[in-house]
């Protein structure tokens, strides 16, 4: 018998039950996952029936109810959660649990991401964060892509492959500017911004633009059809450019931009 511990899952306030077996891996019950999403249990359970992956894994545990009944429950290991919920297709559920649904495979990206860099770099999955992975969120000292480490790298480029293969290609294109790689559908010669920063920007030791400032100035000199903070930061990245966290002083909060630029004076 094996006694499952409820576990806090933070980005939408639920709770999931997990357990250690005396022998073998960590197990997580699936029932209670579904019921937070709003997932039908019938047609969950017979999916798993036919999954030529997942059915094989499938394991049923008895567990005692506050009732004090034994009751078996269907669980999975915990290695194969995140490949079960990004079988589901949340642009087929209804549109109310659509969110806690992409919810739970956000987080399972951050896992995978912390689980492969981890066998990558030779250390336990349990010394790295998703942090490391997601340099984007890295804080003020986040390290530009010239300076991650390669295994982190090859571990980002795992994600983005997997991205487009379970969710799609515009999927894969919002997690690589997610991660701060840079733009590969441009050579320099087409990167409008390039031109810009030759012309617009000025090399000055401790000064910085913030992102909106940059795309604000980009879009004024360009005089085109205007550009979004995003796209303008990706064309940033593949021009060169040294995207970090910085301090906005208008904002007084720490902001994305560029350090070691400013904008030249009109």
């Amino acid at each position: 018998m094996t006694n499952l511990q409820a576990i806090p899952f933070p980005p939408t306030n639920q709770t999931i039950w997990a357990g250690q077996p005396e022998q073998g891996e960590p197990l997580v019950a699936l029932r209670p996952i579904c019921a937070n999403i709003g997932l039908g249990w019938g047609s969950m359970t017979q999916k798993l029936k036919a999954d030529p992956v997942l059915n094989p894994t499938v394991t049923m545990i008895v567990t005692v109810g506050a009732d004090g009944k034994a009751r078996e429950t269907i669980c999975l290991p915990l290695r194969m959660i995140p490949g079960w919920l990004f079988k589901i297709d949340s642009r087929r559920v209804k549109p109310e649990i659509r969110e806690t649904l992409l919810a739970y495979q956000r987080e399972c990206f951050g896992v995978l991401a912390a689980h492969f860099g981890a066998r990558l770099a030779g250390a336990p999955v349990e010394g790295v964060t998703v942090k490391t992975i997601l340099t984007d969120e890295g804080g003020e000292n986040a390290p530009d892509l010239i300076d991650r480490p390669l295994e982190v790298l090859q571990a980002q480029l795992s994600m983005v492959r997997e991205a487009r293969l379970l969710r799609g290609m515009e999927a894969a294109k919002r997690l690589w500017d997610r991660l701060n790689l840079p733009c590969i559908d441009q050579t320099p010669e087409e990167n409008p911004f390039v031109a810009f920063r030759d012309e617009m920007l000025v090399r000055e030791a401790g000064a910085a633009i913030p992102a909106a400032d940059l795309a604000a100035a980009f879009n004024a000199w360009t005089q085109g059809s205007p550009q979004d903070v995003r796209t303008v930061a990706r064309w940033a990245r593949a021009a060169g450019m040294p995207w970090a966290h910085i301090w906005s002083r208008a904002k007084a909060q720490n902001d994305k931009g560029i350090k070691g630029w400013r904008i030249r004076a009109q």
